[in-house]
């Protein structure tokens, strides 16, 4: 079942990058239904599990994995392992009995935090390249009383036009409620937003910096598919 990441990326695929649907099925391995289900969706029907997936037999040996993993980064690149040499070492040094493909699953999520995407800054922006976002605290006076609001202030990084908005909550849905503001606001899509504090929508942050994100900022992401800088 596709995942709201993978409906992002496909979205972005299609309708930025304008690769065919044929093309994107080709490239990902999902099927042609998957990828017309993700293009007239943003984001997957919601759904609960009767209890959370379970993989004991993987669980005993999670830290050992990320530890190997680790390890190759300080490694010349055919020495490191691949998900099934961790398998086969899990299989014969640890008596491990459960699947390859539950650890190569997890191979794959710990890449991921390792070894984030190469970010390139320029230094000169057209327009409609980039807009910076900020979400910090103020002090104002609201009806003769001194309180404090979340302030959003979204920059122009070609024309310096600047839009600001206030909130009295700082949570994920004020938080998500400016960007939809702030594109209303502008009447288009810009093509990248760079923060420089996304706390509210960042769940956890990885050792090189690699952030997961709630479901609903990046459902909001797939849904207009602007880029992110940080």
């Amino acid at each position: 079942m596709l995942q709201v990441e993978h409906f992002e990326l496909i979205r972005r695929m299609v309708l930025v990058d304008g690769l065919s649907e044929r093309e994107v099925a080709r490239r990902l391995g999902h099927s042609r239904k998957s990828i017309r289900k993700a293009i007239e969706q943003s984001s997957p029907a919601p759904y609960t599990l009767s209890e959370p997936k379970r993989r004991p037999k993987l669980a005993p040996f999670l830290s050992i994995i990320r530890q190997w993993l680790v390890d190759d980064q300080q490694k010349p690149r055919k020495q490191r392992h691949t998900a099934t040499r961790i398998w086969e070492r899990l299989r014969d040094e640890y008596q491990f009995t459960g699947k390859r493909r539950n650890v190569s699953d997890f191979v794959s999520t710990i890449r991921r935090e390792l070894s984030p995407p190469e970010v390139f800054v320029p230094i000169a922006h057209p327009p409609g390249e980039e807009f910076q976002i900020d979400w910090g605290e103020a002090t104002i006076n609201l009806n003769d009383v001194s309180t404090k609001v979340m302030i959003f202030c979204a920059r122009s990084a070609y024309s310096k036009a600047t839009f600001v908005r206030g909130y009295l909550r700082d949570d994920l849905p004020s938080f998500l409620d400016a960007h939809v503001w702030l594109l209303g606001q502008l009447g288009g899509i810009p093509k990248r937003l760079a923060y420089d504090n996304l706390s509210s929508a960042v769940t956890s942050i990885g050792p090189k910096g690699q952030r997961t994100f709630t479901s609903k900022f990046t459902a909001l992401r797939s849904h207009y598919l602007f880029g992110k800088r940080f």
